[in-house]
C-alpha cells in the first residue's frame, strides 16, 4: 500500500459548509433512483460539478497541503467511503 492520508467526513462537511452546497446536494439526491442508471449518472454529474466548483477553506488547505508535500506531491487517488 503506498503512503497516503485520509480526509475525514468532517472535512467534507466543512468544505460543504464553506461553499454552502449541502442544501443543493441534498435537494438533488431524491431525484436519483436505482431503477434508472441514466438518472443516477445525471445527478452524480451535477453533484460532482457542484463540488468541483467549490473552494477549500484555508483551514483545510493548510491541513491537507502540508502532508501532501511531505509525501512528495504524488498523484492523488480518491476513494469515497
Amino acid at each position: 500500500i503506498p503512503p497516503g492520508f485520509i480526509i475525514t467526513p468532517d472535512a467534507f462537511t466543512l468544505f460543504c459548509d464553506h461553499n454552502d452546497v449541502l442544501d443543493e446536494i441534498e435537494r438533488l439526491l431524491p431525484l436519483t433512483t436505482l431503477h434508472s442508471e441514466q438518472k443516477l449518472k445525471e445527478v452524480a454529474k451535477k453533484i460532482r460539478s457542484i463540488i468541483a466548483q467549490g473552494e477549500f477553506p484555508e483551514s483545510l488547505v493548510s491541513q491537507i497541503l502540508g502532508p501532501y508535500i511531505k509525501l512528495g506531491e504524488p498523484r492523488v487517488m480518491l476513494f469515497p467511503s
